[in-house]
């Protein structure tokens, strides 16, 4: 759930929540059935995100609305406060055109334990309100005035206790180029910006060995993935990333099993593991996927897999693979780990794209696995190019 400027007990801030999970869920349902993000999105976002990072966009609207739903505290950067502060905003615009009042709850059925809690459900139903407790402040609506000062006087902005580099997606292209040329700070690749690249690189390798279906046919496994590798390593050795093949890891009946796919930094003398893949043929998803998990360990970021499939109509591989992520576990003394907690359908609006999530044992941190489908099996398209080579001319 997102959390709350104000202290309030746990069932108020459900409460909050479920406001909050209303309001988002009604702005994707409207976009949804009508078509028409291009036309709301822009009451939420700056122009510049509409207009170059569009699929995120809609993205963060959508995380937003899983946070509401889940047990896990979201403090949310700045980016996604004012996303939600004028999510606030769309949704009081758009009930005043049905109504002049909105009801979520009736206060009088709720019980405050604090004086936050009663503030909170005293207004539960004004949100207007929302926009004051759910923010520690509005920083994040005032980043023009912060980097006019800034631009101005680069040391000035230490007096307001503002660290620029949070609100750095919150600034036009142009914007953002003239504050990091000032040199006071560099913005550093963060995990999620590493753990994006990495994800669009792999899904549009596969988009292009997917071109050559006939190529495809033949290839072998190994080949795939040093197909699929050599997309990555131009791609992360810019930021100082290392994309090796046929590490030995984890753990194996006789001895250490090979990564097919090891992603890390490393600098004095150590690394740190980013991202774990193990690409195989379709024919035991179960195997290869606990495969993966035994690799990983808690300071593995990701990992992923990366389905071969030559040999099934892929309606079957993506319904079989669906079930058994869903149903994923390792029962260890009657106790199960690696449960899938969470699980997202698309990435960049390729719905063949899964997102798992699960909980690291050693520590109970969360970690992401993402699938991929490699498909080389086509025999209606293969059979119909046949046909037409074959078809006698009239």
């Amino acid at each position: 759930m997102i959390e709350i400027s104000f202290t309030v007990s746990k069932n108020v801030k459900i409460i909050v929540n479920k406001v909050l999970e209303e309001i988002s869920d009604c702005f994707l349902s409207i976009c949804e059935d009508s078509g028409d993000f291009h036309i709301h999105l822009p009451y939420l976002f700056p122009p510049h995100l509409i207009r170059n990072e569009y699929d995120k966009c809609k993205k963060i609207v959508y995380d937003i609305l899983d946070f509401t739903k889940d047990d896990y505290p979201h403090t949310l950067s700045p980016l996604y406060e004012y996303v939600l502060y004028h999510l606030i905003d769309w949704y009081i615009d758009v009930s005043d055109e049905v109504s002049d009042e909105q009801t979520f709850f009736d206060p009088s059925n709720l019980q405050a334990l604090s004086e936050d809690d009663e503030f909170i459900i005293r207004n539960i139903n004004d949100l207007d309100t929302y926009k004051y407790f759910m923010f520690e402040d509005h920083d994040f609506l005032d980043v023009g005035d912060f980097v006019s000062i800034y631009l101005l006087n680069p040391q000035a902005i230490k007096h307001f206790n503002i660290d620029l580099k949070e609100y750095i997606d919150l600034m036009p292209y142009d914007i953002q180029d003239k504050v990091l040329k000032k040199g006071e700070f560099k913005v550093n690749n963060t995990k999620e910006k590493i753990e994006e690249l990495i994800v669009r690189v792999i899904n549009y390798s596969i988009k292009q060995v997917e071109r050559d279906p006939l190529r495809l046919e033949t290839t072998k496994e190994t080949h795939l993935s040093d197909d699929i590798a050599n997309f990555l390593r131009p791609a992360l050795s810019k930021e100082g990333i290392i994309t090796a093949r046929e590490q030995p890891s984890g753990f194996a009946i006789k001895s250490s099993g090979e990564l097919d796919f090891f992603i890390y930094s490393q600098s004095d003398h150590t690394y740190h593991s980013i991202a774990i893949g193990e690409n195989k043929e379709w024919g035991n998803f179960q195997k290869h996927f606990k495969q993966l998990l035994g690799y990983m360990n808690e300071d593995t970021e990701f990992g992923f897999t990366i389905i071969f499939n030559k040999s099934t109509n892929l309606r079957t591989v993506l319904k079989k693979r669906e079930e058994y992520i869903k149903n994923i576990y390792v029962e260890v003394e009657g106790v199960r780990y690696f449960e899938t907690i969470n699980l997202i359908k698309g990435y960049k609006g390729d719905d063949k794209v899964l997102i798992s999530t699960h909980l690291n044992p050693e520590d109970s941190s969360i970690f992401k696995v993402y699938h991929f489908i490699v498909n080389a099996y086509r025999p209606e398209r293969k059979e119909s190019a046949r046909q037409a080579r074959n078809k006698k001319k009239i």
